[in-house]
């Protein structure tokens, strides 16, 4: 059924302030037409703080009348346009009075008085005054009152009887054609002489201020007050005549101690005079010392000292306040310790943080003046932790986990946060206390908002997962300063399935310690690596020739600890085994899953070296010399060296003589003593026979060959001495048996000779000595 109109208001009604107004959209219809109101194009909501009320299912909308409640109102109807109403609502008023009606009047003949009758209302009031109930007409002239608009102004008082004098009841009305209002008040005319009703014995004002005097009499008509003071000559001064309250003030502006005195004021009317005294007192001003800079930055967590000791006038109590961007400091943090108030005012911080960035006021006050200063502190400081953190996301197929978090702080904050860490936890169990950072921030721009006095950031992070992970989160955050403390993400974590392991174990090698085993060595594989329950390690080995080409079947070792670097295979069963053998060996990542999806990469590594089998044979001193020999011999097989043949190790040394182990004594003390001891010692003395010691057991010397030598020759002997060497072939590891000890001497030479040059050469001094011949030598 199409809609019909039941009732509708005017279009422009007239709504009487502080009254309730009524607008009505009535329609027929099925269904029943359902209107939607605005105000102004705005539209009014059921649920509103504007004073809107609805009846009748929405039809009637019902205020307060209020100014603001003019302007256009529309009911809607969504399915039906056509019938939309709209009204102009006017607002208006009776009259009434805005600051109150006039007041009682006292004055005294011949003073000017003025009525103010003003009020609102719309249509405008129309004002008209009354005396005794009489209507006051303009004036054309001659008279001695003006009515100009709302005011009544009587000039020159006079007081009759009988209503013949200006003393009486006056009235004014206010009308519109919404009401009027109506009021009465009443001109008293007094003759009273001057009486002193106040004057203040004493008044202390600060140096530099503005000081006030004040005397009130009670006169009619009003005093007319001066001052008298023996000091008040030649200081600049203002006297201002008494109110309509008998008070006059004498002001004396930047008071300086040459003011400070007695004064006298003094009120006079034609009907008499009265007096009144107060003294004036000039104090030292209070004075506060000024922060070091308006500006401080300062590290957080160290303790801070304001200071705020005032210099005031003795006389004067002094009353200290400090106030955090002016508000007074929190009681609660006072009571924690957070904030102390040292005995000399200091304001002393305990542990600042940024929330501890602000300006901070300091305020000395007496009962005469007030000082202050200020500062403002910037706090160095890492962020606050982030707050709501949670898993909002975990998608075990994908491996993804969404992790969102909020952080507040203030919105003029020195070191705002700009980015947020999340790391996590693949398995709590295992981790310890080990987390991975996720190698990507989330950015706090672009996702912050400012609400009032804080910026608000809410973001979040997408970690990617890996197999069988038991996932614990938590999230930090960042400033230019480092990062907060970590916010653990609370509730459940997020848990993925198992899958065979991706990789296997990197840097893998082996090497033996002896022919009847291998080690096998690798890195261990981090927990993330692991995908899945029952983790651990299969190591596959079998022999090869020196060439690669496999000699057997591959065997299996499994090592079921996941932390483990490293397994020892014995080769005792391993009937391919011998020194030195090599091996190919691969390491697998296995779980419950399966084995690692990878082959493993194959790497060669041997058993440990034995020792070498054979010495050389032939081994002989040729071609002896005074200082030197040529040693030679027959060259091994490399394959008794049992290992990594590295060639020959000859060992040899020279059969001691008496002049040896003195020599060698001597040399022994002369590197003991200061240079003037070995001069002292130094003296020529007789050369004594050398008569050989048979023994076997000089100093020996090595020398290292490689494996393709045959020969070496020695250039360290000593001429004429008898020298023993052997020989022995070495591997990687270890020396085989020794050679037959062979025995030759060295050729005479010039060595006596030449050992007293040696001992006579001292402190480049030289000098040459023939040596004597002994009775088996020639003279040379």
């Amino acid at each position: 059924m199409p809609p019909a109109e039941q009732y509708v208001n005017q279009s422009s009604p007239v709504a009487l302030l502080g009254n309730t107004h009524k607008l009505h959209c009535f329609f027929s219809g099925f269904p029943t037409p359902q209107p939607k109101w605005y105000h102004n194009g705005i539209e009014i909501a059921y649920e509103n703080n504007d004073g809107f009320k609805f009846e009748s299912f929405g039809k009637t909308l019902m205020f307060n009348v209020t100014q603001d409640k003019t302007g256009k109102y529309d009911c809607r109807f969504s399915s039906h346009q056509d019938i939309d109403r709209t009204f102009n609502v006017v607002v208006e008023a009776a009259p009434y009075w805005p600051d109150g009606p006039p007041p009682n009047t006292n004055t005294s003949e011949g003073e000017q008085v003025t009525f103010d009758c003003t009020t609102s209302g719309k249509p405008v009031p129309i004002v008209t005054f009354y005396k005794n109930g009489v209507e006051m007409k303009p004036q054309k002239g001659g008279g001695n009152y003006v009515i100009d608009g709302t005011k009544l102004t009587i000039y020159d008082v006079k007081k009759g009887q009988f209503g013949s004098g200006d003393n009486a009841v006056y009235q004014c009305k206010a009308e519109n054609k919404h009401g009027y209002v109506w009021t009465n008040f009443y001109l008293n005319l007094l003759a009273y002489k001057p009486e002193i009703l106040e004057a203040a014995e004493e008044v202390e004002v600060v140096e530099g201020q503005m000081a006030v005097l004040t005397c009130k009499f009670f006169a009619s008509p009003n005093a007319n007050i001066t001052w008298e003071s023996p000091v008040l000559a030649g200081i600049p001064h203002t006297v201002e005549p008494a109110n309509a309250f008998g008070i006059g003030k004498l002001l004396i502006q930047k008071v300086t101690p040459a003011a400070q005195g007695d004064y006298e004021c003094i009120g006079s009317n034609k009907y008499g005079t009265a007096q009144g005294s107060t003294r004036l007192v000039v104090r030292e001003p209070t004075r506060l010392e000024p922060f070091a800079a308006t500006d401080l930055s300062m590290t957080a967590g160290k303790t801070i000292v304001l200071d705020c000791e005032a210099k005031a006038d003795q006389a004067l109590d002094v009353n200290y306040e400090w106030l955090i961007d002016n508000k007074p400091l929190p009681q609660g943090q006072i009571d924690s310790g957070h904030y102390t108030i040292a005995e000399n005012h200091s304001l002393i911080i305990d542990s600042p943080a940024q929330y501890d960035t602000a300006s901070y006021r300091c305020s000395a006050e007496t009962k005469l003046d007030k000082v202050s200063k200020e500062v403002r502190l910037k706090i160095n400081d890492v962020p606050a932790p982030p707050h709501a953190a949670r898993v909002s996301s975990c998608d075990p197929d994908q491996r993804t986990a969404e992790i969102e978090y909020e952080h507040i702080e203030s919105a003029f904050i020195d070191n705002p946060v700009k980015e947020f860490w999340v790391s996590y936890q693949l398995d709590p169990d295992t981790e310890g206390t080990n987390w991975i950072t996720h190698p990507a921030p989330g950015s706090a721009s672009n996702v912050d908002t400012i609400e009032g006095d804080q910026r608000v950031v809410k973001a979040k992070t997408t970690v990617s997962l890996v197999p069988f992970g038991k996932y614990k989160f938590r999230v930090v955050a960042r400033n230019a300063i480092g990062d907060s403390a970590p916010t653990i993400v609370k509730g459940p974590g997020c848990e993925t399935p198992s899958a065979v392991p991706d990789k296997n174990p990197p840097d893998v090698k082996a090497t033996g310690t002896s022919p009847e085993n291998i080690i096998v060595h690798w890195t261990p594989m981090e927990r993330k690596d692991w995908n899945g329950e029952g983790f651990h390690y299969l190591v596959k080995y079998r022999p090869v020739d020196e060439q690669g080409k496999e000699m057997g079947d591959w065997k299996e070792m499994a090592v079921n600890d996941p932390f483990a670097d490293k397994v020892t295979i014995t080769l005792d069963d391993d009937k391919e085994a011998k020194p030195f053998q090599p091996y190919d060996v691969m390491v697998y990542a296995v779980n419950d899953k399966g084995v690692a999806q990878i082959e493993p990469e194959t790497i060669q590594g041997r058993s440990g070296e034995g020792v070498p089998s054979a010495a050389p044979l032939n081994f002989r001193a040729i071609d002896p010399k005074d200082t030197t020999v040529t040693l030679v011999w027959d060259p091994v097989d490399p394959s008794t060296a049992n290992g990594n043949f590295t060639g020959y190790k000859i060992t040899y040394w020279a059969q001691e003589s008496d002049d040896d182990a003195e020599e060698e004594e001597e040399e022994g003390d002369e590197e003991a003593k200061a240079a003037d001891e070995r001069w002292r010692r130094a003296a020529p003395r007789m050369l004594k026979s050398r008569n050989k010691r048979d023994t076997d057991n000089g100093k020996k010397r090595t020398l290292h060959l490689g494996p393709n030598s045959k020969q070496t020759i020695l250039t360290d002997l000593k001429p004429d001495t008898v020298n023993y060497a052997y020989i022995q072939v070495t591997n990687g590891a270890n020396e085989g048996p020794q050679s037959e000890t062979i025995q030759f001497k060295t050729l005479e030479g010039g060595w006596e000779y030449s050992k007293m040059l040696r001992k006579k050469n001292i402190f480049s001094s030289f000098s040459c000595q023939r040596a004597q011949c002994l009775s088996n030598e020639s003279q040379i």
